[in-house]
């Protein structure tokens, strides 16, 4: 009866010692499949937050080019350069020539950038003759009222910029809008008028989208010299400004800003403007973490199961 007892006692230490073994590897094997999944899963998040910033970034600046075709276009029509801006007087006969060729070159109907609802990143296009006489093209059609608001609108932001009060070339409509200036130069790089732009503050902000998500993420628009335009949780820009001014890279890098580890992305977008993003990256390790609780469960319930028959084989 002694020795049954002993080789029953015996049995159970092995079955324990086998169970307790394979509870353990099978822990390890599992840390070393999450740690490998959270490797490969890691590249794919990682390459995941850089696409979604640098191909926001794009489509900011494919916006943006409308701009600068719009400058071009101008400056390649002999009829605008010569017969508006190269002239003092315009007569009356040659209004509507002159109206039918800005409308072809501005051409503010075939943008190809919209935010919500439809609206256009661009709404509003004048050309200004340095002498103050300008034509006028809009994406909505206006009524004689809404007409005559819009250039009275403009006429004032022409005075401002022309008395140098603000020489960055940027200046705020209302919440909503803001106007751009770019000067319009001769093959002789003289300045002969120059091009205003009303921007839409929601089409920038539709396009930005995909980066608002994150929490503590932000976006600026910035002028050459860092002037922020609009943006979406501007502070965590302006804090660091000057440190962010001097980065520069291709691709998105990382970057410590009031003590929180992000991931940047700055991009000259034409017009001269540029556009900061930054995503934290403890959201990177939040959707890294989503990518993987599903396998961290799985083998916890796998390690539950066997510690449950080791109890119920032992007692």
């Amino acid at each position: 009866m002694e020795k049954d007892k002993r080789r029953y006692s015996l049995r159970n230490k092995i079955i324990r010692y086998n169970l307790m073994l394979m509870i353990s590897v099978l822990i390890l094997c599992g840390f070393i499949f999450v740690a490998s999944v959270g490797v490969i899963a890691g590249s794919y998040v990682q390459s995941d937050f850089e696409f979604i910033m640098t191909a926001t970034a794009d489509t900011v600046e494919s916006g943006i080019s409308y701009c600068s075709d719009v400058v071009t276009n101008v400056r390649k029509s002999e009829i605008l350069m010569n017969d508006f801006l190269g002239k003092n007087v315009i007569l009356p006969e040659e209004k509507e020539v002159l109206e039918k060729e800005f409308e072809k070159q501005v051409s503010i109907s075939e943008q190809n950038i919209f935010g919500t609802g439809g609206f256009p990143l661009v709404e509003k296009v004048y050309l200004f003759h340095n002498e103050g006489t300008y034509m006028s093209g809009t994406y909505h059609v206006l009524n004689y009222t809404e007409t005559r608001k819009s250039d009275q609108i403009f006429e004032d932001i022409y005075k401002k910029y022309q008395s140098g009060l603000n020489d960055d070339g940027y200046y705020e409509i209302d919440e909503q809008s803001i106007c751009m200036i770019f000067p319009v130069l001769d093959e002789r790089m003289e300045q002969r008028g120059n091009l205003f732009y009303q921007i839409e503050k929601p089409a920038v902000e539709y396009l930005m989208k995909d980066v608002e998500k994150y929490e503590g993420a932000f976006w600026v628009l910035c002028d050459r010299k860092g002037n922020e335009i609009c943006g979406y949780n501007q502070k965590y820009f302006s804090e660091d400004k000057d440190k962010l001014l001097q980065m520069f890279g291709d691709e998105p890098f990382e970057a410590e800003l009031s003590n929180k580890s992000y991931q940047i992305h700055r991009k000259n977008v034409g017009m001269n403007l540029e556009i900061f993003l930054g995503i934290p990256k403890n959201q990177f390790l939040s959707l890294l973490y989503d990518s993987l609780k599903v396998y961290v469960i799985a083998i916890a319930l796998i390690a539950a199961v066997a510690g449950a028959l080791h109890v119920v084989v032992i007692y």
